[in-house]
């Protein structure tokens, strides 16, 4: 009977792996049929505004000059936009046709940015170090349907459908984990302290790193980071027995442990400085609200969020699920106060998260504040919390109580799988565009008037094109650049 339940016990998990690679391949198809986003020209070639940020990365000009120009402080977005489709689609070409190597450096950075986050996630919510391996397997698979390219994609999307926006949102995401994850191991799981001269280093880097990137992470460092280290402060003040406020104080301030303190500390003052520069963002200004205004629109986002379909709606409702039956059944057991505790800081941390987006200004095409691409870190905040509480109730129950949840379980991330099962998109007819512009013997190319190319809105006056035709040559689609224009 033990063999044959062993036996069971590896099938369950070789099926679990077979479907989070499936899950995983199925994306990439999906992926791959995306056409290319309006932005990628200006960030690729680059746009004169692009190479401001390029020449500035710390945005000196804007410390000391008080310049205004367009995003000032996310130059390593830039430069990861600028450096990849430069090299990748070329390296490529080693294995495949020019065109062809353009969408596929496209699905590679996002299918990595996908495998990353699953994989980095799964790990955080696997708590038990006997059971490590198995945990951030289950983990993974209770992860990886919520990940939705078509489906709900515009509600809880985290790879967003263009690629350079990729390189904005989902991808500092990766790095932003990766700089928390010593301190997660060591102060909350109660590892073993690994720090070492390597990590400090790399701390450092990711610090800067992470500060000057997307425009997500600096809001959540200053959260973040400051909420553990006055968190700890007031823990240890409640501990230290010396008399007077003032020696308490002291006292808890230098018991902190000094690597929390000095690398959470350096992300606050890089974070900051990352808001201040991006106070002089020039896109800022184009579609500015008076404050009160943005906080009625934030009202009406968050509304829609939870309104236009049950995507999130789904989620939270599972996770009060978890999370209720935790503290019904399970509020004796000695991992419960660390299992508890991730929902309470999930709670603090997603309402003064949304409660600080208006203050970073509005945008045209964001006209409520929250969007799927806003709220990502709220959004993989939210999977990781279903995962880890799931995890939880599903190495604790047990008998035919354990049949109903996994049935719930599997229900639930069923309908998730189900709604992002679509082949929606589609770039066909762009590579055909593109097909005809590299053959035309023309320097200004017709191109049909059904299709994008490199472009958000149909290009009817040919000088418009410059900058794409630019980029295309670029790729070694053409040999020489070639304008185009449509009907």
């Amino acid at each position: 009977m033990p063999n044959k339940f062993l036996f069971l016990k590896k099938i369950f998990y070789a099926a679990l792996l077979i479907a989070v690679l499936f899950d995983v391949c199925f994306s990439f198809k999906q992926y791959s049929r995306f056409p290319l986003d309006g932005d990628m020209a200006g960030g690729v070639v680059p746009a004169n505004d692009v190479k401001k940020i390029l020449a500035d990365p710390l945005g000196i000009s804007v410390l000391l000059k008080k310049e205004v120009y367009p995003n000032p402080n996310r130059f390593f977005a830039h430069w990861s936009v600028y450096k990849y489709f430069r090299t990748m689609p070329t390296f490529l070409q080693n294995f495949t046709s020019p065109i062809d190597s353009v969408y596929l450096s496209c699905t590679i950075a996002k299918i990595i940015t996908q495998v990353l986050l699953i994989f980095l996630l799964a790990y955080c919510a696997s708590i038990y170090p006997n059971t490590k391996g198995k945990d951030t397997l289950l983990a993974a698979a209770l992860i990886t349907p919520l990940f939705q390219t078509e489906g709900y994609n515009r509600v809880i999307g985290i790879i967003d459908w263009s690629a350079a926006y990729t390189f904005f949102y989902a991808v500092p995401l990766i790095f932003t984990i990766l700089f928390f994850l010593p301190f997660y191991n060591t102060y909350f799981l109660n590892k073993k302290n690994s720090f070492n001269i390597f990590t400090y280093l790399l701390l450092i880097l990711l610090a800067i790193f992470i500060s000057l990137n997307g425009p997500l992470i600096p809001g959540v460092a200053i959260l973040v980071c400051p909420i553990t280290l006055i968190y700890y402060w007031h823990t240890l003040y409640k501990k230290t027995e010396e008399n007077g406020v003032i020696k308490k104080m002291y006292i808890s301030a230098s018991a902190i442990p000094k690597p929390l303190l000095f690398y959470f500390s350096l992300l606050s003052f890089l974070s900051l400085y990352s808001l201040y520069l991006g106070s002089f963002n020039s896109l800022n200004s184009s579609f500015n609200l008076p404050i009160y205004e943005r906080y009625i629109r934030l009202a009406q986002g968050v509304k829609n969020l939870f309104t236009e379909g049950p995507a999130f709606p789904l989620i939270i409702l599972m996770i009060l699920l978890n999370v209720g039956i935790i503290i019904w059944k399970y509020n004796k057991e000695p991992d419960f106060s660390k299992v508890i505790s991730i929902p309470k800081c999930f709670v603090v941390f997603s309402i003064l998260y949304i409660l600080l987006l208006p203050l970073g200004g509005t945008r045209m095409y964001r006209p409520y504040i929250i969007r799927f691409d806003t709220i990502m870190p709220v959004t993989l905040g939210a999977f990781f919390l279903f995962s880890v509480t799931a995890l939880f109730l599903l190495k604790k129950i047990t008998g035919f109580y354990k049949l109903i949840y996994f049935a719930i379980t599997f229900a639930f991330l069923f309908h998730y799988m189900d709604e992002d099962n679509s082949l929606f998109h589609n770039n066909i007819k762009e590579k055909a565009a593109l097909e005809i512009i590299a053959k035309s013997p023309e320097k200004i190319v017709e191109i049909p008037s059904d299709v994008t190319v490199l472009s958000w809105v149909k290009i009817t006056d040919y000088t418009q094109s410059d900058l794409n035709a630019t980029l295309i040559q670029c790729w070694g689609i053409t040999k020489e650049k070639k304008l185009y224009y449509q009907k």
